[in-house]
């Protein structure tokens, strides 16, 4: 879908289907042009959730999808694969993170994760009322 209508095609059908005046989380933000589209609509705050490497892999390894690497090292070669790319329309996470605004680390249970969020997106709320 990128390769035919440009890498920022995924987070434009998003914005379509979003209403105006609601706050909203999307995930999954792969590539650095989905990031401009996304800062070209109002109001956005982009927010890396990051683990370490072995944590990311453990959880993969519980949720057991199909197509998920069974090795550490097969699923470091996946994340290589994902974070740069040659192809200008691939995924580029390593480009894509770079442009964050936030960092929260998920390394800890999911409380400790919800908690620290709900701490950020008062902060946000706080900061968008003051400039209203």
């Amino acid at each position: 879908m990128r390769s035919e209508h440009g890498s920022g095609v995924l987070a434009k059908k998003v914005l379509e289907q979003l209403s105006s005046g609601k706050n909203f989380v999307i995930d999954s933000i792969r590539h650095p042009d989905e990031v401009g589209v996304f800062r070209s609509s109002k109001q956005f705050s982009f927010i890396e959730v990051y683990a370490d490497p072995r944590i990311r892999f453990e959880r993969m390894l519980k949720r057991a999808r199909e197509k998920d690497p069974t090795t550490f090292e097969a699923f470091q070669e996946l994340e290589a694969r994902e974070a740069k790319s040659s192809e200008s329309t691939s995924q580029r996470l390593d480009a894509t993170i770079k442009l964050a605004d936030y960092r929260v680390s998920s390394d800890q249970n999911l409380p400790g994760l919800y908690h620290d969020l709900d701490e950020l997106l008062a902060k946000l709320q706080k900061l968008e009322h003051s400039r209203a």
